[in-house]
């Protein structure tokens, strides 16, 4: 009930969002949506608990691949490419879902492992449906979108176009090169982390997430944010999952498709 309850409120804030008569440009709306419903309940909850310091973090080498790892990716994996045809649905559904059955015996490092190969399966399948059914299913897709005008037929399933396969290639190298520096960069975060103040923390990325709302998005992106940061703190006070609240996407979605509010 908590959560049909949160769901409820998520759906109708999103109906009044994406398909009202809001005056903000269509490409940013789900910036103040998003950041009302996730970002800003977070930082606000983290301005409430009393001082604390970050406990020291504990450094460790990457162990190597192993058989749970590799399950763990296969399901991710299968959870990635059935959400990249569906619309509305995200990576941390898609996570969830993957981990149901597993999840007494899964732990961080395997949840990790999921929702990195639900991300990856995500991005390359949803820009390959953008090829396939010539519609964008994700964020990503929508950006090929602008950028690759041009989409012949994929007529013959065994000879993927040219653009596509330069796409892929082009992700492949940019993980090839990211990787390495991603794991760097975080292992001297690290080392300096326990030292940070968190509300400090919290309050910097609270004044530069409102200071952008203001920039891209205006006033009335200010006033969406703050309605849908009163929707994201439902959750936290029923204790529920704030994955429902991407009933703020799949309502719209939903009721798009099926023609009542077209």
């Amino acid at each position: 009930m908590r959560a049909a309850w949160v769901q409820a409120l998520a759906g109708l804030l999103g109906i009044a969002t994406l398909r009202g008569i809001v005056p903000i440009d269509p490409n940013a709306v789900l910036f103040p949506l998003f950041s009302g419903l996730f970002g800003l309940p977070t930082l606000l909850v983290g301005l409430r608990v009393r001082r604390g310091q970050i406990p020291v973090q504990r450094l460790e080498t990457l162990p190597g691949l192993s058989r749970v790892d590799a399950r763990s990716a296969l399901r991710g994996t299968a959870a990635g490419a059935a959400i990249s045809w569906l619309p509305g649905l995200s990576c941390g559904a898609a996570a969830t879902l993957a981990s149901l059955r597993a999840r007494k015996s899964t732990g961080p490092g395997e949840f990790m492992v999921v929702l990195g190969s639900v991300s990856t399966s995500t991005a390359i399948l949803s820009v390959a449906g953008r090829f396939m059914i010539r519609r964008a299913r994700s964020g990503a897709a929508a950006v090929i979108r602008d950028l690759v005008t041009e989409v012949g037929p994929w007529s013959i399933p065994w000879f993927a176009p040219t653009s596509l396969l330069m796409l892929v290639l082009a992700a492949v190298i940019a993980t090839v090169v990211a990787a390495p520096l991603a794991s760097r960069l975080a292992r001297r975060i690290a080392r300096r982390w326990s030292t940070s103040d968190p509300r400090r923390i919290s309050m910097l990325s609270l004044a530069a997430i409102v200071g952008l709302l203001w920039l891209v998005t205006g006033p009335f992106g200010i006033a969406v944010a703050g309605i849908a940061t009163l929707v994201g703190l439902v959750p936290v006070a029923l204790r529920t999952r704030r994955v429902h609240l991407m009933a703020s996407l799949l309502v719209p979605v939903i009721l798009t498709y099926l023609g009542p509010l077209s």
